[in-house]
């Protein structure tokens, strides 16, 4: 195999020229995991280092040709890196660049790093300025008939992409002609050893710093510092310990110490400890709480948050205007209604949230321009949104969420640098849009959701690395989706599916037990199955779904109390259920839909506030009302029709555009008509698509 000095050449255009350096940096300063060192592959034996990359940091003189040196280069590298962007587009050299580079090369060796512009949009009439392929790629080489040359092999860096970071792998992976995943995932288990051997230290600290204290309480006799002693070393433990074995995913080794700081804090009645004592005990039972959450154990977290709730109220107690207290007492009462919440125990989450905002707007009345106390008032307000969005209407949600949006812009308007906040207002934007959504202005829900992805780009410019960022992109991608796919756009709202799949997988790779990630990826796949039942394409639809219960079911398997959860379930049985019923498999379709429609009745009854059950159970009725109607059974069809009326109509003000869809095909089935029709104008109105299955 020919010997190159360069690994690759990075083609770019000059106002692309801070990217170009960041690449040529990460990629010369990359060290492959030791593993895949000495590894054959089709580019060659796998080396420590990826080897030099060529890149010409001085302005290309107005000539018409290239230079003796930038020829030289290109043919002395084995592969050509094009950043791709409008500006690239635009840009004689890069065309140049390419031109030379494929008259002694195969275009294969070319790989494409977008940064800007839009793939393929110079094919779209009107947009053709935001294309960022350069013409000498060759990749816009399409005729009126639809023939295209070969899909080029790029890795999206943009917001709307993987992301710079994992970007920057997938041209690695091109380069050492390895899969991403694999990748990926020797990248992480890389991290995970280094954070290991941290661990190790941690441990070894933990036993001498533990045996240091026995020393000192030997030494001096007194309660308060044996006390102190102890108490510090809890606090050790919970938090400094709990950061390393949180990273390698052994959460498990704290509850020994768990077990041991709730027995201690337990002993003495709470009135008797210190006020340093009771901060300590606070802080212990939040950091055990946090654990237990981050591990899936809700009763076990509620139960951690309730002891620090009596901690932080006994402290602000003994000092009711102490802004620290009043703001380290909110946080309990923040986690408890969340955990609530999350256990579907609704009035006590209300009455917590409620409480949560009183702290927020006493810290905020003693110190208006503290961004901080601003903060929490936009969570609180944002917290209020979310529980009326999903116990009472679309439309008494939307002032909250408004009032939250305003709150956290004036926080970020007094700390503009914190990228913590900027993405806390992006999720205010994101809970705006589904309100929006939900009322039927998918036009307002639209715009949020532009607003959102444009902070995301913000941040990422800055921090290229965020995964922060790219868990949110997938939610924001689900959610474009669905918002095509209610306006009856289904190839956009596939793209977006597609785009939600990319970063749901690349999530699940680096970090496969983190349960948000899998029931995102759950919604994800379910919503995808329903676009393409839609479409009439029940297979791949099915295959959709069975991904998505298998995600749901091992997110159950951790703990079968979160409501969401098994909301998921039931969402996916319903459409199962449908799916054999398009296949004509009618007493299977009775069964499952049979059967979902008795669970969910006890679960509406268990859970009165949560209106998306009854969603669910009203969209079971009717199919199978269809399932009836298709067997001839009009008696039994017309029986499950006012059944699904009696869970919409009281709602109907109210009601999202699908379930205002789902009531009027209802009607229809009752032979009432005209009310059929007006629900039908209002949809038209919305620009709603309607989704007929059943034909």
């Amino acid at each position: 195999m020919k010997k190159f000095e360069y690994k690759a050449f990075i083609s770019y255009s000059h106002a692309d020229s801070r990217v170009a350096a960041w690449l040529q940096r990460a990629l010369e300063t990359y060290r492959v995991p030791s593993r895949m060192v000495g590894t054959a592959t089709p580019q060659g034996t796998i080396t420590r280092r990826i080897g030099a990359i060529f890149r010409d940091q001085n302005e290309l003189p107005a000539g018409s040709d290239l230079s003796h040196s930038l020829t030289t280069a290109l043919l002395a590298s084995e592969w050509l890196i094009v950043v791709c962007s409008p500006a690239a587009r635009q840009s004689r050299w890069v065309d140049l660049e390419i031109e030379c580079f494929k008259q002694s090369r195969d275009s294969a060796k070319i790989l494409c790093f977008i940064v800007d512009g839009e793939p393929f949009a110079g094919n779209v009439p009107g947009r053709e300025e935001l294309e960022c392929f350069p013409a000498a790629l060759g990749f816009l080489e399409c005729d009126v008939a639809g023939s295209t040359v070969a899909e080029p092999i790029a890795a999206d860096s943009r917001s709307v992409g993987v992301g710079r970071q994992l970007a920057k792998l997938k041209i690695i992976s091109g380069l050492l002609g390895v899969g991403l995943n694999a990748l990926i995932r020797r990248d992480s288990q890389r991290r995970h050893r280094n954070l290991l051997l941290l661990t190790g230290a941690a441990l070894v600290g933990m036993l001498s710093f533990a045996l240091l204290s026995l020393v000192a309480v030997e030494a001096r006799r007194s309660e308060e510092l044996r006390r102190a002693e102890a108490e510090d070393l809890i606090e050790f433990m919970l938090s400094d310990l709990r950061e390393r074995l949180e990273a390698v995913g052994r959460l498990d080794v704290l509850d020994a110490v768990g077990k041991k700081a709730i027995q201690y804090y337990s002993s003495e009645d709470i009135s008797d400890f210190s006020e340093s004592s009771l901060g300590r005990r606070a802080r212990a039972f939040h950091l055990l709480g946090e654990v237990d959450d981050l591990r899936g154990s809700m009763e076990s977290a509620k139960a951690a948050f309730d002891q620090a709730f009596t901690s932080t109220e006994e402290l602000l107690q003994r000092r009711p205007n102490d802004p620290e207290r009043i703001f380290n007492h909110a946080q309990s009462v923040f986690w408890r209604g969340y955990l609530d919440w999350r256990l579907g125990e609704n009035a006590a989450a209300e009455a917590a949230f409620m409480e949560y905002t009183r702290l927020s707007k006493r810290l905020v009345g003693q110190d208006p321009v503290n961004p901080v106390w601003q903060t929490e008032l936009g969570s609180a307000y944002a917290n209020l949104g979310v529980y009326v969005l999903e116990t009472n209407s679309s439309a008494a949600a939307v002032p909250y969420f408004e009032l939250a949006q305003t709150t956290k812009t004036l926080a970020l308007s007094l700390d503009p640098e914190n990228d913590t906040l900027k993405l806390e207002l992006a999720t205010v934007h994101a809970w705006l849009a589904d309100a929006y959504r939900d009322t039927g202005d998918l036009a307002a829900a639209l715009a949020q959701r532009r607003t959102e992805l444009g902070i995301y780009a913000q941040v990422l410019l800055e921090d290229p690395g965020n995964q922060d960022v790219n868990q949110r992109l997938q939610n924001s991608q689900i959610a474009l989706a669905r918002l095509a796919f209610l306006k009856g756009d289904l190839a956009l709202a596939e793209q977006h599916f597609i785009r939600a799949q990319g970063y749901g997988n690349d999530l699940l790779s680096l970090d496969p037990e983190n349960t948000f990630t899998i029931s995102q990826s759950a919604a994800l796949h379910a919503d995808f199955a329903r676009l393409r039942i839609l479409e009439g394409r029940l297979g791949p639809g099915s295959a959709l779904l069975e991904r998505s219960d298998e995600l749901i079911s091992s997110l159950l398997n951790r703990d079968s109390g979160i409501l969401e959860w098994k909301m998921r379930l039931h969402s996916n049985r319903v459409l199962r259920g449908l799916i054999l019923a398009l296949k004509d498999e009618w007493e299977q379709a009775y069964s499952i839909l049979q059967q979902s429609a008795d669970e969910l009745v006890g679960m509406v009854e268990q859970n009165q506030d949560v209106r998306e059950i009854e969603y669910i159970l009203a969209e079971c009725y009717l199919d199978l009302a269809f399932v009836q109607r298709s067997r001839a059974e009009e008696a039994a069809a017309v029986r499950y029709a006012g059944l699904a009326v009696q869970k919409l109509q009281p709602l109907q003000p109210d009601l999202p555009p699908m379930q205002m869809d789902l009531l009027a095909q209802a009607y229809g089935i009752l032979g009432e008509q005209e009310k059929e029709r007006i629900l039908d104008i209002r949809l038209q109105a919305l620009d709603y698509q309607r989704k007929i299955f059943w034909k």
